[in-house]
């Protein structure tokens, strides 16, 4: 009971807790030796009316939850526990493993009472991250090596109309962006840099046909993937919301925002997918207006028209 009150942060009287637990001061200093041989880093002030603050140490000591926090604590384990995010930069990319085991510990001490809340809870919820799509092993040494012989890489792959498409490739850099692979390089075909998902090709392979690597375009070195990107774009608007209902709608966006006045803003945002952009903006009632670029604006009137033949 004191952990959980120390936990619950700021300074507490030691005649306070003493009051609330209907004990003496005597037994709180006696407790607080005891939590603190325990690994809990107590600081404290000397005298009658001394004061006790739980403060960070070295070493993690143990917890107390109440039972809505173990609950909450378990439900959360088991969602990351299940997503295998590759992502994850802990422990060489196995959050979720390290997230089974704290869930197994912490299962171990939960009363059958709360197991069986959790188990609801649970049930209730659907991890969002899912595994990467899956790439073969082959094909990416076929692009590394691709890339350090300066071989052109030629590839087939099917479009959404199910023709199939053939490219020979420059091939500058493998990348990983959870969940997807993708290498970068110049496409000939197209005279353009850009950017080529990994699992939507069906065959890869080096050709002999050396290549002289062309540099990057000024300013792109570190920023190579927003720059070849073909769905990436920067966006102007004008919004008129409580800066509140703002924050909640471009939270997932890069966004710089400059306020013009009361709820009034110019937002400068940059994303990949601009329908999703617009549609959160006007579900969350946001009164906004383009100002650049034009083709956000035909966007817009597309979405609209769209929207309102759904309408009837």
């Amino acid at each position: 009971m004191l952990v959980g009150a120390l936990q619950e942060g700021g300074c507490h009287p030691g005649e306070k807790l003493a009051e609330r637990f209907g004990t003496s001061t005597r037994t709180i200093r006696s407790d607080v030796v005891r939590l603190r041989v325990l690994g809990f880093a107590i600081a404290s002030t000397p005298g009658p009316r001394g004061e006790y603050r739980l403060t960070r140490g070295r070493n993690m000591p143990p917890l107390s939850l109440d039972d809505d926090e173990a609950v909450a604590a378990a439900v959360g384990l088991a969602v990351v526990a299940g997503t295998a995010d590759p992502a994850s930069p802990i422990a060489g990319g196995a959050f979720d493993a390290a997230a089974a085991r704290a869930l197994a510990k912490l299962e171990s001490f939960l009363p059958e009472r709360l197991h069986r809340r959790t188990a609801v809870e649970c049930g209730r919820i659907q991890p969002l991250l899912s595994l990467a799509p899956t790439v073969d092993a082959a094909m990416l040494v076929t692009v590394t090596q691709a890339i350090a012989a300066r071989f052109l890489l030629r590839w087939t792959a099917k479009t959404r109309d199910g023709l199939v498409r053939a490219a020979f490739f420059e091939p500058y850099r493998l990348l990983f962006r959870h969940p997807n692979w993708y290498v970068a390089g110049f496409d000939r075909r197209h005279h353009a840099w850009t950017l080529q998902r990994l699992d939507d090709v069906d065959a890869a392979g080096a050709s002999r046909r050396r290549f002289d690597p062309r540099p990057l375009p000024p300013g792109r070195r570190d920023d190579l993937i927003p720059h070849v990107y073909h769905a990436w774009h920067d966006a102007e608007l004008r919004v008129h919301a409580p800066l509140r209902d703002l924050e909640d709608a471009v939270r997932h966006q890069e966004a710089e925002v400059d306020a013009l006045g009361a709820d009034d803003f110019l937002v400068r945002i940059r994303g990949t997918h601009r329908h999703a952009l617009l549609m959160r903006l006007a579900l969350h009632g946001i009164e906004f207006r383009v100002v650049s670029p034009p083709a956000l604006v035909d966007e817009c009137r597309r979405l609209a028209e769209h929207l309102s033949r759904a309408a009837g």
